[in-house]
């Protein structure tokens, strides 16, 4: 499983990956932080992504 933002930006130095990368850690979530993210699932039997959209109110 690997995370990345749907518009190519790095991930700062704040976010971490747990669990096997199964868990995106975001602490302390801030307004720059906003935006879409990818989870993308590959193994032998094929590759499924999935699209989410972090908002900052």
């Amino acid at each position: 499983i690997t995370w990345r933002r749907a518009n190519g930006v790095p991930f700062p130095s704040k976010v971490k990956m747990k669990n096997s990368n199964v868990v995106l850690e975001i602490p302390s979530f801030q307004q720059e932080d906003a935006g879409g993210y990818e989870c993308v699932a590959e193994n032998k039997m094929g590759k499924n992504t999935v699209q989410g959209r972090l908002s900052f109110h």
